[in-house]
């Protein structure tokens, strides 16, 4: 199936009702094995089903604070919107989409090949083995850009190998719709009449990989992708990237300055020139001088380095992969940690003082029902749901770190108000003050005012408390122990000893 497929998705993503809750997904229908990435406000799971072990899945998890907390909760609605209309051999696709009270989820396709930064590190890939890592993206590209979705962040980190060594693309974060722009663009960097007029005008993305018009906030429309792609080749020709900098600004510098280009000269012997005409067509700096702004993927399938191929026979998955990842699990190792259940703390100190807050967002009316808007189930799936067993009577992290803070705050708020009533014990008339404890004495309740000296200090002793639990009689005279604090006026320093 090499044609996407643009999935009808109304039905699912209504919110489910409380008795429909098969339709839901939980997380205790998979079976954790380990984690195979990590991000800043998630993980990525290789998961196995619970009622059939042989289904294996990559399940992402975003915890909703985390989410919240760096203010990327669009995104990552616009990421299950995205994957939910699109369904393709090139991509990674969503089969699920699920919440529980912390997390929200969805539940991928799994490559065990690792992503292709995982393989660069570890080998060189020659020009034929490169060859069909582009053509896999192309197809890839073909797909989502016929969905009228523009990707944003190719890079080899979001491209995965299958068992197969087919190349899949992953990660639609900041992937975004095509809008039609109205407005008249004012930056005077790489400002054309021809330019386009329409595209995104955003400056996200990964730099080092990022298109000249996206550093320089221009429409950014779908050569975008295409620019990503040259640097790539650029990267396995040459084992560089073709701009570099520690920032954004420097690498916009030195696109400014200088129309990147592999010479002749330094092609290497085993790569061919159209292997480079290719990639230096792709890093052009200006949108419309670029291979493919004129007629799209086709472009790319007509030039000379793809002469002959059987894009068909790829389509279909039919051409054996000059390379193959190793079996297994292709993946670096990480501490294996439980999901985002509270078992473990997420939060950096600097963050601790937000959480309040960002729980009473979370439990707001309006972001409930967003969050339920985020289940969906592909009506191409077979997984099979499992309700939740039981209800877990236990106190989760963040609760337990909510009344920590309060703790906190209600120690603090005590001793402020100590320190108010602090002026009014002691008075200026007196400058020494010594505390001479007396013992305890057995006695009825006085009637007696108190005298200015004296302060008795009364509690209940256990025959008063124990008659609350059963039957008061108001005639019975209550016992009760009395502390005797004496305050003594001082004027030497003599007498304390």
């Amino acid at each position: 199936m090499g044609n996407c497929i643009t999935q009808n998705t109304n039905v699912q993503q209504n919110s489910p009702s409380s008795s429909d809750l098969n339709s839901v997904h939980y997380k205790n229908s998979f079976e954790k094995q380990m984690i195979i990435g990590q991000g800043g406000f998630s993980r990525v799971w290789k998961v196995q089903s619970r009622k059939n072990p042989h289904d294996i899945y990559a399940l992402k998890e975003m915890s909703k604070a985390k989410v919240i907390l760096k203010n990327s909760l669009a995104q990552i609605l616009m990421e299950k919107t995205i994957l939910s209309k699109m369904k393709n051999d090139f991509i990674v696709n969503m089969h699920a989409a699920f919440t529980d009270r912390d997390s929200m989820f969805l539940v991928l396709d799994y490559c065990n090949g690792g992503d292709l930064r995982y393989q660069m590190q570890r080998q060189v890939f020659n020009e034929k083995e490169t060859k069909f890592m582009i053509a896999c993206l192309v197809q890839a590209l073909e797909c989502i850009h016929t969905a009228g979705v523009i990707h944003r962040d190719i890079k080899p980190e979001n491209l995965v190998f299958n068992e197969n060594g087919y190349l899949r693309l992953t990660d639609f974060g900041i992937a975004r719709q095509v809008p039609f722009l109205q407005t008249q663009n004012t930056t005077t960097d790489f400002q054309d009449n021809s330019a386009p007029k329409y595209g995104i005008i955003d400056t996200s993305g990964t730099p080092g990989y990022m298109s000249p018009e996206a550093l320089c906030q221009l429409p950014q429309s779908y050569t975008t992708d295409y620019f990503a792609m040259g640097v790539i080749i650029h990267e396995m020709i040459l084992r560089k990237r073709p701009y570099n900098g520690k920032s954004k600004q420097q690498i916009r510098e030195s696109m400014i300055t200088k129309q990147v280009q592999i010479k002749d000269y330094e092609v290497p012997v085993d790569w061919s020139s159209e292997a480079a005409d290719f990639c230096n067509l792709l890093l052009k700096r200006r949108p419309q001088d670029r291979l493919g702004f004129s007629f799209g993927i086709q472009d790319l399938k007509d030039h000379a380095w793809f002469k002959g191929f059987d894009w068909k026979a790829l389509s279909a998955q039919k051409l054996k992969a000059p390379w193959v990842p190793p079996k297994g699990d292709n993946f670096r190792k990480r501490e294996t940690l439980d999901f985002f259940d509270g078992s473990q703390n997420f939060f950096n100190e600097d963050e601790e003082m937000d959480f309040l807050e960002i729980q009473k967002i979370i439990l707001r009316d309006d972001m409930v029902k967003l969050f339920q808007t985020y289940n969906y189930q592909s009506p191409t799936s077979n997984i099979i749901n499992i309700r939740p067993l039981n209800k877990l009577q236990y106190k989760s992290f963040k609760e337990k770190q909510m009344s920590q803070l309060k703790q906190k705050s209600r120690n603090q708020s005590n001793i402020e108000k100590l320190n108010r009533i602090k002026p009014q014990i002691i008075e200026d008339k007196y400058h020494e003050v010594k505390v001479q404890e007396c013992e305890w004495n057995e006695f009825e309740q006085p009637r007696s005012n108190k005298s200015a000296n004296s302060v008795q200090v009364q509690s209940f002793s256990s025959t008063a408390q124990s008659s609350r639990k059963g039957s008061f009689n108001p005639n019975e005279k209550s016992r009760f122990f009395v502390k005797q604090v004496k305050i003594e006026n001082h004027s030497n320093e003599d007498d304390w000893n």
